[in-house]
């Protein structure tokens, strides 16, 4: 497991001595409350606490964050982890198959947590107006693209499938100002795709990424970046798909266009019944 991710309490313990009376009692209050904090917004917890936003973000700097949304995702990823555990030594006997379930269910329940449901609104609208639609990934996470490409078929909304850096190139000098770049990335710590990115940031001025680190490179050149927890807080990672949250996201985007307008639902239907209704099933044996 990620040490910044798992040791996120030890981390504020060993910090202990550097921090100041306001920033000690966020720190008590935080070790006291760690579900309560992984579900509450900067704004919420500054009102309990009784303290400024501000200073709980220099809280967060000072124990090595970018801000509050990546010590919050931290935050509820090692408390599941410790939770977990505990479960886990309790529950030895329970069928494997159970364990894994339960890994899954609760990585959904995580990343649900923490979504940021104003940018997902925003995302959608950006969709809807734009002219045209580039998805970028490469590795496991072309396998989230393609599902995100098929589901926005399915609302009539066109995309394109970026897997290769040359043609991201081109594409990104010939883009206008009405086009849509979405890259899907675990880390965001490409140097190609970065340095492709910063030379070409001028001609995107619509660019979002789906990653689970705030404090990429990347996310400094995106216009918004949905930060979302990644499977390094499960106990056997390992076995979980890497991009099993990513999918689920994709699946809140086309969520919000479809309940955003009425006319994706009778797309969305529309295209369902020709694929239903198809003679010929090409996967079929």
């Amino acid at each position: 497991m990620n040490s910044s991710y798992q040791n996120i309490f030890t981390r504020i313990y060993s910090n202990r001595s550097n921090l100041t009376a306001t920033e000690n009692e966020i720190a008590n209050y935080i070790l006291d409350n760690p579900k309560e904090t992984s579900e509450s917004t900067i704004t919420n917890l500054s009102k309990k606490i009784g303290v400024s936003e501000a200073s709980i973000n220099r809280f967060c700097k000072k124990i090595g964050f970018k801000g509050f949304n990546e010590f919050k995702i931290s935050v509820a990823q090692d408390s599941y982890y410790r939770k977990m555990q505990d479960k886990k030594r309790a529950a030895s006997s329970i069928h494997f198959s159970e364990t894994l379930s339960f890994d899954y269910t609760e990585l959904i329940n995580i990343t649900s947590e923490n979504i940021n449901q104003e940018l997902l609104q925003n995302l959608a609208t950006e969709i809807k107006q734009a002219g045209n639609i580039y998805i970028v990934a490469f590795a496991e996470a072309h396998t989230v693209a393609v599902h995100l490409h098929y589901q926005l078929l399915m609302l009539s909304i066109p995309s394109m499938i970026i897997t290769d850096l040359s043609l991201l190139k081109i594409i990104a000098h010939k883009c206008d100002d009405n086009d849509l770049f979405f890259i899907i990335t675990e880390s965001g710590n490409s140097k190609e795709l970065n340095k492709l990115i910063e030379n070409a940031k001028q001609n995107m001025p619509k660019l979002y990424v789906l990653t689970s680190y705030e404090s990429s490179n990347l996310t400094k050149l995106a216009t918004n970046s949905i930060i979302i927890p990644n499977r390094l807080s499960l106990n056997d990672s390992s076995l979980i798909s890497s991009y099993i949250s990513y999918i689920f996201v994709t699946d809140l985007i086309v969520g919000t266009l479809i309940k955003s307008d009425i006319k994706f639902v009778r797309e969305k239907l529309e295209n369902e019944g020709i694929i239903t209704s198809s003679d010929y099933y090409p996967y079929e044996y």
